[in-house]
């Protein structure tokens, strides 16, 4: 199925597991590995909160949460990217 990239964007709040210099890697909740997203398609980033200090994050728990928490980021996507990665 195509989507026309002038979709309305779609916001999201997710975990920040990691980040690149062009992209992060999020994940909705802290049992799942995640999935990247390029910094180039999210606007309005915002830190809505951090999650518990030292928490392991993901499906196998291998990745741990700063001292202070990772971050929960409030942000906006196009709604084509949204579809492709299966949120929406």
């Amino acid at each position: 199925m195509a989507h026309d990239k002038k979709d309305g964007p779609v916001s999201l709040e997710m975990i920040v597991l990691h980040k690149s210099p062009k992209a992060r890697l999020l994940a909705e909740n802290e049992d799942v590995d995640g999935t990247w997203f390029p910094d180039s398609q999210m606007s309005n980033i915002e830190v809505v909160r951090h999650t518990k200090g030292g928490a392991m994050l993901g499906k196998n728990k291998i990745t741990k949460a700063p001292y202070d928490g990772a971050e929960i980021i409030k942000f906006d996507i196009p709604e084509w990217l949204a579809i492709k990665k299966e949120l929406v």
